[in-house]
């Protein structure tokens, strides 16, 4: 079977989540997005005077078709009943 190439034009294996609720947690961000692949890191964007959540936060996977898989349902991401903002992160 093919192999991947990371370095094709607009495949990443991150993903920016957006519109978190305030107290979503690393475990049930993680928990949450572990059900579409195998997660290789996960980030929840936290205040540094506070230690609340920003409301934004990354997630990184084994492979860019999980993040394919994950985008193409970006209109059902749910967490704590609120709607998530789901995107492809770019390397900046």
């Amino acid at each position: 079977f093919p192999l991947s190439c990371n370095a094709m034009a607009g495949s990443s294996d991150k993903i920016f989540v957006g519109g978190l609720p305030r107290n979503c947690s690393d475990e049930v961000f993680s928990t949450y997005f572990g059900q579409f692949g195998n997660i290789t890191d996960v980030v929840v964007m936290k205040d540094r005077e506070t230690g609340e959540s920003r409301g934004f936060g990354f997630v990184t996977y084994d492979s860019p078709e999980t993040v394919d898989k994950v985008i193409a349902r970006a209109a059902d991401h749910k967490i704590h009943d609120k709607w998530v903002d789901v995107k492809r992160a770019t390397p900046k």
